[in-house]
């Protein structure tokens, strides 16, 4: 009796787990049989373990001020010590219709320098691409792949990145391909194809995960049914195991098919809580009840504002992905009011 018992046990252990399988898996499997997710167990998870945190949107303001909340994050993060840091664009403000020159544009790329200055001063390893609001205008342009090669060349102890950073780049840690994009509006670039996909040909990690700041499919507004299958293709026929974008200012984890092949898709939120954005309402009718919406790929519940609105509770948020050899785990996080890192989009007193 106290063996099957034992054995109930581990089996509804390891289902649990499976709902975060990542990776890219035949559309007429059953996920979960392809897990790729190390158990977070303790006394299971291997000593290799290491975190990648992914931020997005911090969005400082045209006078060249961040809001408080993402500094705190940051000084959290450094505690955590992730290995590396993504940032997955927009985080500046500029816009197609402002006047800002360079100088301005420089101002904000300084500060937010200044904000990651101590996540690089304690070793972690920054790399971003570009959001639209970064790359509007020439002198948005300049002044972000200015600061990026800066950034960049600011990683103390990192691979030379291939490709051509900061725009389409990418860099292999501990055996990892992460492959960096430069995705700023739903359009199909024929080039950016090309160098991807030789890219992931090229790498013989087996796990390839890929950032950008547009994601493919939206769950906010409009999606291009054409750059979604463009690159869904490309990314599949690569081998890629995730895409992580910003851009929704909403957190969103789920599964998207092409052609036989299956891609997880995260969307990581604003990690400075700037302004979020609604839910699109037929996403909201498939996906959620009142205050509660279920993530499609993780099943993961978060809580809404409101049902009227359907914003997200949370404002701030940000992903962590622990990384154990081939697979990894990835878990939303948000700032509790007292400053702390806690799981995104739950009753504090869960």
């Amino acid at each position: 009796m106290k063996i099957t018992l034992t054995l109930l046990c581990f089996i509804a252990i390891a289902n649990f787990f499976s709902a975060n399988t990542t990776g890219f898996a035949r559309a007429d499997d059953d996920a979960t049989a392809h897990s790729d997710i190390a158990t977070s167990d303790p006394a299971l998870t291997p000593a290799t373990s290491w975190r990648i945190a992914v931020v997005s949107d911090i969005h400082v303001y045209n006078d060249a001020h961040t809001k408080p909340e993402f500094t705190r994050l940051v000084a959290k993060l450094v505690e955590r010590r992730p290995r590396v840091l993504v940032i997955t664009g927009d985080s500046t403000s500029g816009n197609l219709t402002d006047h800002f020159g360079l100088t301005r544009a420089r101002l904000w790329w300084n500060e937010v320098r200044r904000q990651i200055a101590p996540l690089q001063k304690a070793g972690v390893l920054v790399f971003p691409v570009a959001g639209n609001h970064d790359y509007y205008r020439k002198p948005h342009q300049r002044a972000y792949e200015e600061a990026a090669k800066a950034i960049l060349e600011a990683n103390a102890g990192a691979p030379k990145a291939a490709g051509n950073p900061p725009l389409n780049y990418s860099v292999d840690i501990d055996g990892v391909h992460l492959t960096l994009l430069h995705i700023v509006d739903q359009v199909v670039d024929n080039a950016q194809l090309r160098w991807l996909a030789e890219d992931l040909k090229n790498s013989k990690s087996g796990l390839k995960l890929a950032f950008g700041h547009v994601p493919l499919e939206s769950v906010m507004g409009h999606t291009n049914r054409k750059f979604r299958q463009e690159y869904g293709q490309a990314f599949a026929e690569g081998g890629a195991t995730a895409y992580i974008a910003g851009h929704e200012h909403l957190v969103w984890d789920q599964q998207l098919e092409f052609e036989g092949y299956k891609l997880r898709q995260i969307t990581v939120g604003c990690s400075s809580g700037a302004y979020t954005f609604p839910i699109r309402p037929d996403v909201y009718a498939a996906h959620c009840k009142r205050l509660t919406c279920r993530l499609p790929y993780s099943n993961l519940s978060i809580k809404l504002a409101s049902p009227v609105t359907r914003l997200q509770k949370d404002e701030v948020s940000f992903f962590e992905l622990e990384v154990t050899g081939d697979s990894y785990e990835a878990h939303p996080f948000t700032l509790s009011p007292e400053g702390n890192i806690v799981p995104f989009g739950v009753e504090k007193n869960d």
